[in-house]
């Protein structure tokens, strides 16, 4: 039987936390909310997603969520998990703003939600 050179093995325990396990999707990436469904964003949630996590542009999973998302469902949920509408990213956009530009979120249910909540 052949050994694994002990550099792989390093390089493999630096980029699993970066990558995720088999079968778990990288919840702050723009990818991840392009397709994703409810089902998906319970599974993040029961896999320990955080919704203050933020990516390298300084967006939650609730802006991208907005910005990204296909299914307003998918907001709904983040908004009973608990998501902030109020935090802005870097560039100083907040969730309500990102999805007024979603031609799939703008108009629905999940939109007047976002709104609700950010004049709270």
């Amino acid at each position: 039987m052949q050994k694994i050179p002990a550099i792989i093995i390093f390089v493999l325990m630096l980029t699993l936390p970066l990558t995720g396990f088999a079968g778990q999707k990288d919840y702050l990436t723009p990818a991840f909310w392009t397709s994703a469904t409810v089902a998906d964003v319970n599974t993040a949630f029961k896999n320990s997603a955080d919704l203050k996590a933020t990516n390298q542009e300084g967006r939650t999973v609730l802006m991208l969520a907005a910005s990204y998302s296909q299914n307003p469902e998918v907001m709904l949920r983040l908004l009973k998990y608990g998501g902030n509408v109020k935090i802005k990213g870097d560039l100083g956009q907040t969730a309500l703003e990102l999805a007024a530009e979603n031609r799939h979120i703008r108009g629905t249910a999940a939109f007047g939600k976002l709104k609700a909540a950010m004049n709270k």
